[in-house]
Parts: C-alpha cells; structure tokens; sequence
C-alpha cells in the first residue's frame, strides 16, 4: 500500500494553523508512526526473505519519511539496526 507514495506526501504540518482542536494540534502528527513502522516492518520482512535490494529500498524509505516528517526521527535506532542488517546480507 505504499507503493506509489513518497516520503514528501508526509511532509509539512498536518493540522492547519486555524485548527484551534487541541487533540487535532497535538496528536495527528503521530499517525505518520504508522506509515513509517509499516515501511520499516516491510523492509525487514524483504531483508528475512533475502529480497536485499527491495530491503533496502524501503529501509530508505522509511529512514527519509523518519527525518523529513513532522513528528521528527523517531526511529532512527530501529532504522540503523536494518540498515546493518542490510549491510551484512550484501557482502
């Protein structure tokens, strides 16, 4: 289901300034947790079935959705322990 999407589709603020909700404001940035884990989950599943190159593809994926969205790098120990993974199904 996240073929087709971009990181940059999970970018910027996603409640407008004019949302005066305080749930809304606080707690709808955290959905992108979801997108980013089902990236990150996908990518260890290909790397356990020895499908590096697609491994790693959305290990990048989802390490560029984890710097660049608005909840900020939330997984990067999770991120870097695939990409050493990732690292030693290559040599």
């Amino acid at each position: 289901s996240l073929e087709g999407l971009s990181p940059d589709s999970f970018t910027g603020p996603w409640v407008s300034d004019r949302d005066r909700s305080p749930i809304r404001r606080m707690y709808t940035k955290n959905i992108v947790r979801n997108v980013t884990v089902t990236a990150i989950s996908y990518s260890e599943l290909l790397l356990h079935a020895k499908r590096v190159s697609e491994a790693n593809r959305w290990s990048g994926w989802a390490d560029e959705l984890d710097r660049k969205a608005e909840l900020g790098p939330v997984f990067t120990e999770r991120i870097a322990r695939l990409n050493e993974g990732l690292a030693k199904a290559t040599r």
